[in-house]
């Protein structure tokens, strides 16, 4: 029997996570039940218990691909020397998400994950490791100011990226309930705000 190829198990995988948000989109979390999932898909209950066992499993991995959007773009910045004025960096993470929601309906999967992860114990563990990881790339994005000596004196690396990590649920919630703010208008009030701080 030939092997199956990572190629064709990597796009099963999709095909179930696109249904998945689908789903959820359309009835939320809790009205959607695995068999929905599969059907939306057009695979069977055993190809997706196969990658998700639990329906826990498929909001983990949406809300994965959806933070790796933030984590992929202040990476890319950090390589930059020296680095842009924050308002352009949190500018251009807000743009890639904004692009990402288009598509994917990324920011209402999000309020509906943090949402669930409120009440469940076990989600918000597997949550709060992902949103860390995010707090983490805004701080070392922080510090890579600091070594420019473009950071307030007294400041902390670990205060601002927290502060700078508060940004994404009030973006998201935009998204979804005042949708006529966009990245752009967002840039613009943040280089308002920081005009005389990390942006010089």
């Amino acid at each position: 029997m030939p092997r199956v190829s990572e190629e064709y198990l990597e796009q099963r995988r999709r095909e179930v996570l696109a249904g998945a948000r689908a789903c959820f989109v359309r009835q939320g979390f809790h009205a959607t039940s695995m068999r929905d999932v599969h059907r939306e898909a057009g695979l069977s209950a055993g190809t997706v218990y196969h990658y998700f066992p639990k329906k826990e499993d498929l909001v983990i991995a949406i809300a994965q691909e959806n933070l790796s959007v933030v984590a992929d773009t202040i990476e890319s910045v950090m390589h930059e020397a020296p680095l842009p004025p924050l308002d352009q960096v949190i500018g251009t993470v807000f743009a890639a998400l904004q692009e990402h929601d288009e598509k994917l309906d990324v920011a209402r999967l999000a309020l509906q994950v943090w949402g669930e992860a409120a009440r469940s114990p076990e989600l918000a563990g597997r949550v709060q490791t992902q949103l860390s990881s995010i707090r983490d790339a805004f701080t070392r994005l922080v510090r890579g100011y600091r070594r420019e000596d473009r950071l307030a004196a007294g400041a902390s690396a670990e205060t601002v990226g927290a502060a700078l990590m508060a940004l994404l649920p009030g973006y998201f919630l935009q998204r979804v309930m005042l949708p006529d703010v966009s990245a752009q208008t967002l840039q613009r009030g943040l280089h308002a705000v920081l005009a005389d701080s990390l942006t010089n």
